[in-house]
């Protein structure tokens, strides 16, 4: 009996050095799966309030771009010295009526940049002589005509002399002049619209993830975080907006544009209160699955004894399993 006592307490002892050991082991090997876990938990309670997230901030920002932006200005309103520049242009020295100029001015200027004002004009016709399609010396009869007449770099111009406009220069002219009234639009529409969209969105996010903070569903590190990485959205859904609208002004759609540009503040606003209204109200009531997990994985405290338990029951298996019948080596294992 006193052999198979002390059979019993090596082996217990023995079992307690393994648990031990195992202890040890299990939470170096559990750190790494909890570091993993926990950003895992996190990913997914992320996903969840990410849901909620959209581009309103965006789309409302470019229409407050475009609104803050679109000064449209007819004939009338030009400087006497950019109408007078109309009113001469391509006729060497003379002048045709301000009824005539008006017309020249509405056909040979882009939609896209009259409805951005005086100063995106003078972009468009710095650099610019008013070329005639049939050279003056081949059909001085249509000198005056306006439809013979489109604005061209002057170098172009000069250099071919008395030479008509090929079909290929035509094309050539009207391409490049798409594209300038294109990049004048860009450079005016594109910085606000992505300027007020990374404004809004961090003031409606930084409200939004507040509120998740409060109620327990992120830290203050992730609210920080995604409030930045929200704006930068933002900020860039701005800027693509910004210039997919600058592409449909000098596509054709100015004009539209330009009438529906009263509007358009009054859209953008009431859209962004809306979404901010939504979403702050989404972080109030929301509820996040599984917040024990994001919280993390049991600490040492509680993942140890667990692990002692699970070892010394392995070892009472291996125990038995040695062929030691008596249930004194049982308790003394346990007792560990």
């Amino acid at each position: 009996m006193k052999n198979l006592g002390s059979r019993a307490s090596a082996a217990a002892a023995a079992a307690k050095e393994r648990a031990a050991g195992g202890v040890n082991s299990a939470k170096r090997s559990a750190a790494p799966a909890a570091r993993k876990a926990k950003r895992a938990a996190g990913k997914t309670k992320r996903a969840v309030i990410a849901k909620h997230y959209n581009y309103d901030a965006a789309t409302s920002s470019v229409l407050l771009a475009l609104h803050s932006v679109v000064d449209p200005v007819k004939f009338v309103d030009l400087s006497p010295a950019l109408q007078n520049k109309f009113m001469g242009a391509g006729l060497r020295g003379g002048q045709r009526s301000a009824t005539k100029a008006a017309a020249f001015y509405e056909n040979s200027v882009p939609d896209a940049v009259k409805m951005l004002g005086p100063d995106a004009i003078n972009d468009f016709l710095a650099g610019k002589d008013a070329s005639h399609i049939e050279s003056v010396a081949n059909a001085p009869h249509k000198m005056r005509d306006i439809s013979n007449i489109k604005w061209e770099p002057k170098a172009i111009n000069r250099a071919r002399g008395s030479d008509n406009m090929t079909g290929f220069e035509r094309v050539r002219l009207d391409l490049s002049n798409g594209f300038e009234a294109f990049a004048i639009s860009a450079r005016q529409v594109v910085p606000r619209a992505t300027l007020y969209a990374a404004a809004a969105e961090a003031a409606v996010s930084i409200v939004e993830n507040g509120v998740y903070v409060y109620r327990g569903h992120k830290t203050i590190h992730m609210a920080v975080e995604d409030s930045a990485v929200n704006s930068a959205k933002a900020a860039a859904g701005g800027l693509l907006l910004g210039i997919a609208v600058s592409g449909v002004a000098a596509a054709g759609g100015a004009a539209a544009i330009t009438v529906a540009a009263p509007a358009l503040g009054v859209i953008g606003g009431a859209l962004l209160a809306y979404s901010a209204a939504r979403r702050v109200r989404t972080a109030l009531i929301v509820e996040i699955p599984a917040p024990d997990a994001w919280r993390g994985v049991p600490d040492d405290a509680v993942l140890a004894p667990l692990d002692a338990q699970l070892l010394l029951i392995n070892a009472l298996k291996e125990e038995i399993a040695s062929g030691v019948p008596t249930p004194q080596s049982a308790v003394a294992i346990l007792r560990q």
